[in-house]
């Protein structure tokens, strides 16, 4: 922006996006290994995403898009 001239602070003028934070610090690290240690095999990273939305009691029909979305099923 300085190339075509703008001197103000870029900064100050965008807004801040608001984060959407579904998980606490570690906290989905912890989930995951508890879901893995529960079922003592591997699995596939949908059926731990879906362990994990189960286990914190969401709605698994409303974040099943969700799911699709991320892990391109």
């Amino acid at each position: 922006m300085g190339t075509l001239g703008y001197t103000g602070n870029l900064d100050a003028e965008m807004p801040r996006q608001k984060q959407h934070v579904l998980f606490g610090r570690g906290e989905l690290t912890q989930a995951i290994i508890e879901v893995l240690r529960e079922d003592m095999e591997p699995m596939p990273a949908r059926e731990i995403a879906r362990a994990i939305v189960e286990v914190n009691e969401q709605d698994t029909r409303e974040t099943g898009n969700c799911l699709r979305n991320t892990l391109g099923g």
